[in-house]
C-alpha cells in the first residue's frame, strides 16, 4: 500500500485546473520499489493526474502515454504498472541521486490538452522526451515545464510534426559540470523536426535558463516551419510562430557552451525567433547553418496573388560582460542557399573582449528560387553587429549567386575599444541592392588604431577605420 507523501506536489500553473484541489489516492499493490506511483484527485474524487516520484540512489523509469490505446504505462526499476487511462497532468519528480527517466508519446496527440512537470531534483538527474514522429496535432496544446535545482542535469528533448496546436517548453535552472567540459561535450539536447518534421498554423514557445555550472547545450532546429511535407497543395501551408529564449548564467565563474545547429526551413508567412542572452563568464555560441539544407522560404507563395512575406528568420546574441566567442556560419558554401524572405542576425558583443564572426560566404551564396517567390516583399540579408564596449575581433563575409536580387542590409560597429574588422562582400553576380544608406556602412569605433579591413565587391563606406 502506498503512503501518502508529506512533501507538497509542485505542479505547472494552467488555468484550466485552478479549481481543482489535489489529493493522493492509496492504491493497493502499486509499490514498484523505490518509486511511488499515485493517482491525482480533485475533491469530488475525481482523477485529474498521474504522480511518479522516484527517491531511490539510482531509479529508471519510463512513462508511455499511448494514444493508440488509450492507456499509460510507468516501468519502474523493471516492473510495470499499466492505467485504462491518459492523464490531463504528469507529474514526474527525480529526488535520487542518479535517476534515468524516459517519457515517451505512443500515437498522435488529437485534441489534447497535456501538461508534464519534470522535477529534476538535486541530484545528477537526466530525463528524455522523445515522440519521435509522433504527432502534436488537432488544437492539441501540451506543455513541458521542467524544473531543475542546479544540479548536475542531462535533458534530451525531441518534437515531430507540430500541426494546428500549441507547444510551450520550459525549462529552468539547468545545472551544469561543477568541472571544467570541452566544448564539443554535448550535456543537454533539444531537437525539433526528427527527420524534417512540419510545423503547421501552430505556435512553439521554448525558454530555457542555464544555471549554475558548466553547461553545453546543443538546440537542433530541423523542422520546416509554416508547412508540412506532402503534395504540394495550399492545404500543406499554415503561418507559424516559433520563439526560444536562452538565457545563461550569472556567475562570473560559469562557462555556457550553446551549440545551433539548422538544417530546417521557415516558409511562407512564419517567424522563428532564436534569442540567446548570455549573462556573465566566458561564453560560446556556435551557429551551424547546412547551406545545403535550411532555406528561408516562400513555397506557399505560389498558391498567393495578393502581396505577402516569405519566411522570416531572427538570430539574436547578447555576448555579455565576459569574453565570449559568438560564430554563426554556414557549412556546405559551396551550394546555393535559398533567401526568399528575410534572414536577420543581431549580435551584440558587450563589456568583454568578444570573438564575433558571421559567415555566409563561399562559391553557393544566397539565391532566389522559383519566379513567384519574387513577390515575397521582406527578401533581405540583414545584419547588425556591435563589438559593445570591449576591444574586440569582427569578421563578416556573405556571397550571392548570380540570380539574386534581394537587399542587403549590413552594418558593422566597433564600439569604443581598439578593434580588428575584416568585411568581405562577393555579389559573384545578380543584381541585389544595398539599404537603406546604398552601401555596407562599417564604423571601426573610437578605440586608438582600430584596423578595419575591407575586401570583394560589394559597396562599403568605412568611418573611424
Amino acid at each position: 500500500m502506498f503512503w501518502k507523501s508529506r512533501r507538497r506536489t509542485r505542479r505547472p500553473v494552467s488555468s484550466c485546473r485552478h479549481h481543482a484541489r489535489p489529493a493522493l489516492e492509496s492504491l493497493e499493490g502499486r509499490d514498484l520499489l523505490s518509486v511511488s506511483v499515485m493517482e491525482l484527485t480533485d475533491a469530488r474524487g475525481a482523477v485529474t493526474g498521474l504522480s511518479v516520484v522516484a527517491n531511490g540512489a539510482n531509479d529508471m523509469v519510463t512513462i508511455s502515454d499511448n494514444s493508440a490505446t488509450g492507456h499509460t504505462t510507468v516501468v519502474a526499476d523493471g516492473r510495470t504498472m499499466d492505467f485504462a487511462q491518459q492523464f490531463p497532468l504528469v507529474d514526474l519528480e527525480l529526488m535520487g541521486s542518479r535517476d534515468f527517466a524516459n517519457f515517451n508519446i505512443v500515437g498522435d496527440y488529437n485534441q489534447r490538452h497535456a501538461d508534464l512537470f519534470v522535477d529534476l531534483g538535486t541530484g545528477e538527474n537526466h530525463f528524455t522526451f522523445n515522440p519521435g514522429l509522433t504527432a502534436i496535432s488537432n488544437h492539441s496544446n501540451f506543455n513541458l515545464d521542467i524544473v531543475g535545482h542546479n544540479g548536475n542535469d542531462f535533458v534530451n528533448l525531441n518534437f515531430g510534426n507540430i500541426l494546428e496546436s500549441r507547444v510551450n517548453l520550459t525549462a529552468s535552472n539547468l545545472g551544469g559540470s561543477s568541472t571544467p567540459i570541452g566544448s564539443a561535450a554535448v550535456r543537454d539536447t533539444i531537437t525539433f523536426g526528427t527527420l524534417r518534421a512540419g510545423i503547421r498554423n501552430s505556435s512553439v514557445d521554448v525558454n530555457v535558463g542555464l544555471g549554475t555550472g558548466n553547461n553545453n547545450l546543443r538546440f537542433n532546429y530541423g523542422s520546416d516551419l509554416g508547412h508540412l511535407a506532402g503534395a504540394g497543395v495550399a492545404s500543406d501551408f499554415g503561418p507559424s510562430t516559433f520563439n526560444v529564449n536562452i538565457t545563461g548564467s550569472s556567475r562570473l565563474q560559469d562557462v555556457g557552451n550553446v551549440t545551433l545547429f539548422a538544417n530546417g526551413e521557415v516558409n511562407t508567412g512564419s517567424t522563428l525567433n532564436f534569442n540567446t542572452q548570455f549573462i556573465a563568464g566566458n561564453n560560446r555560441f556556435i551557429g551551424v547553418i547546412d547551406a545545403a539544407q535550411f532555406q528561408i522560404d516562400d513555397d506557399g507563395g505560389q498558391f498567393i496573388s495578393d502581396v505577402h512575406s516569405g519566411g522570416a528568420a531572427h538570430f539574436n546574441i547578447h555576448a555579455g560582460s565576459g569574453n565570449d566567442l559568438i560564430s554563426l556560419a554556414t557549412i556546405n558554401q559551396s551550394h546555393t542557399l535559398e533567401l526568399s524572405g528575410l534572414l536577420d542576425i543581431n549580435i551584440q558583443g558587450g563589456a568583454g573582449k568578444d570573438n564575433i564572426n558571421v559567415d555566409f560566404g563561399g562559391t553557393g551564396g544566397f539565391t532566389d528560387d522559383d519566379p513567384f517567390e519574387l513577390r515575397a516583399t521582406n527578401r533581405a540579408f540583414r545584419v547588425r553587429v556591435d563589438g559593445g564596449s570591449g576591444p574586440d575581433s569582427i569578421n563578416v563575409n556573405a556571397a550571392n549567386a548570380a540570380t539574386a536580387t534581394f537587399v542587403y542590409d549590413i552594418a558593422i560597429v566597433g564600439g569604443s575599444k581598439k578593434n580588428g574588422i575584416t568585411f568581405n562582400g562577393n555579389t559573384q553576380g545578380g543584381s541585389p541592392s544595398f539599404g537603406p544608406s546604398g552601401s555596407v556602412f562599417i564604423d571601426g569605433g573610437f578605440g586608438t588604431d582600430s584596423d578595419v579591413d575591407v575586401s570583394g565587391n560589394f559597396q562599403t563606406e568605412v568611418v573611424n577605420g
